[in-house]
């Protein structure tokens, strides 16, 4: 019992009276025609059904390289030979019951999926656009336990920015993608240890309080409870008076 895709032979594997397994040939991207015969009585079962061989998928990066075990984080991957389809899929580890997740179109280039939740670890990212046949060429993805914020010091300085913020929480990494975020503006953070990191204030920033968050991944990023408040830089406009004695003391001075 063989399979034949186009007039190339493939080994058949009954199953039932009305089913049979075979596995596809390698064969250069093309749509061929599927028969089923019986090697013994020389008998060929013809009928209208193809198969479809398509490019085959290889794998250049992701981004980012990691996320909370918690999952949620949106992954780009880069690479070729992506087709839009219901069956085009990512899957994070390879081992038995490893998560299998959907994945959206964005080009034959670039493909978008959401990472599951996952036990910490470093784990392959592989792609099937089948739903069936993974890809030969992977990459990897890091889970690692969610950072937390629990303060900062201080919470306000001027509009022209340069205020040096420590924020506090856990779980903190030394990333190139360790940033902090006043309202939209990112900033890159220095890394001091697991619970702490420093962020300068950006300038150009209006008068008026906003939300400060932190990401070790550059895509996941935590809020902290309080806010920042820029305020208008103080400026001395005159001085009064503008001369002191020389060995004597002046009750009050007027700025």
């Amino acid at each position: 019992l063989k399979c034949k895709f186009g007039d190339v032979d493939a080994v058949a594997t009954f199953i039932t009276a009305t089913a049979v397994s075979c596995t596809a040939p390698a064969r250069a991207p093309q749509t061929v025609a599927v028969q089923v015969y019986s090697t013994d009585q020389r008998s060929t079962a013809g009928s209208n059904v193809h198969f479809e061989y398509k490019p085959s998928v290889a794998l250049a990066s992701v981004y980012p390289t990691g996320g909370p075990v918690s999952g949620g984080t949106e992954v780009a991957i880069a690479g070729t030979g992506f087709l839009n389809g219901t069956s085009l899929r990512c899957r994070f580890g390879t081992a038995l019951g490893e998560h299998s997740v959907p994945a959206a179109f964005v080009t034959v280039n670039e493909i978008k999926c959401t990472a599951p939740s996952h036990a910490k670890g470093v784990v392959t990212v592989d792609v099937t656009t089948n739903g069936l046949d993974y890809c030969d060429t992977k990459t990897t993805f890091e889970f690692h336990d969610a950072v937390a914020v629990s303060g900062m010091a201080p919470s306000s300085g001027p509009v022209g920015g340069e205020t040096r913020v420590v924020i506090s929480g856990s779980n903190f990494a030394d990333t190139g993608n360790l940033l902090c975020r006043f309202g939209t503006t990112l900033v890159f953070a220095a890394f001091v240890s697991a619970s702490q990191v420093v962020c300068t204030s950006p300038a150009g920033s209006l008068a008026g309080a906003v939300d400060v968050s932190v990401t070790t991944n550059g895509a996941d990023f935590v809020q902290l409870g309080g806010r920042f408040t820029f305020y208008e830089a103080l400026a001395i406009t005159s001085v009064n008076p503008t001369v002191v004695p020389e060995a004597g003391e002046i009750g009050r001075a007027h700025v």
